[in-house]
C-alpha cells in the first residue's frame, strides 16, 4: 500500500540550523510511506445464522515501512541578509514481526458485528520497529541565496 503527507507551514517557533536568528520560515513538505504487511485473522464462536458470539485474533506476521519525506525550507537567516532556500530528503525503514490483538465479538441480526480488544502486543523489531525506525538518508541541500 501508500500513503501519503502534505504539510504547509512555517512561522517564529522550531527555527531551522539553517536559519541562525531567522524571525520567522516557511515550508512544505510531502511525505510518502510505501508499506507491505502480511497477517492472519482467525475467529471462533457459537450461535445460529446471523446471531453469534466468540473471540477473534488478528496477527500480522510481517509488517514493512519505508516512509520519505521530502522538505523545502524558505527564509531570512538573520536581519539584512538575503533570503535562503534548501531541500531535505529523509527515508527510513521499519520491520516488524508478529504484532497483533485479540478480543471478544457478538455478530446479531440487523446490527451486524461488534467487537471489543482485549489485548495486544506490539511485536518482535525487526530493524528498525515503528517509533525507532533506521534512518537510511538524510541529506540537506542548499537550493539558493538572494
Amino acid at each position: 500500500g501508500l500513503r501519503g503527507e502534505l504539510a504547509v507551514g512555517g512561522g517564529a517557533q522550531d527555527i531551522p540550523s539553517q536559519f541562525p536568528g531567522s524571525p520567522a520560515h516557511a515550508y512544505v513538505r510531502l511525505g510518502v510511506t510505501p508499506f507491505a504487511n502480511a497477517g492472519l485473522s482467525l475467529s471462533a464462536g457459537i450461535g445460529v445464522s446471523g446471531l453469534s458470539a466468540g473471540v477473534y485474533g488478528d496477527v500480522t506476521l510481517v509488517d514493512l515501512e519505508v516512509p520519505a519525506t521530502m522538505t523545502g525550507r524558505m527564509g531570512l537567516p538573520a536581519t539584512g541578509v538575503p533570503l535562503r532556500a534548501f531541500g531535505n530528503i529523509s527515508a527510513n525503514i521499519g520491520l516488524t514481526f508478529l504484532k497483533g490483538t485479540f478480543g471478544v465479538y457478538a455478530e446479531f441480526p440487523g446490527l451486524g458485528r461488534s467487537q471489543k480488544e482485549i489485548g495486544s502486543w506490539e511485536g518482535i523489531p525487526g530493524f528498525g520497529a515503528r517509533g525507532s525506525m533506521i534512518n537510511v538518508l538524510n541529506r540537506d541541500t542548499p537550493v539558493f541565496s538572494l
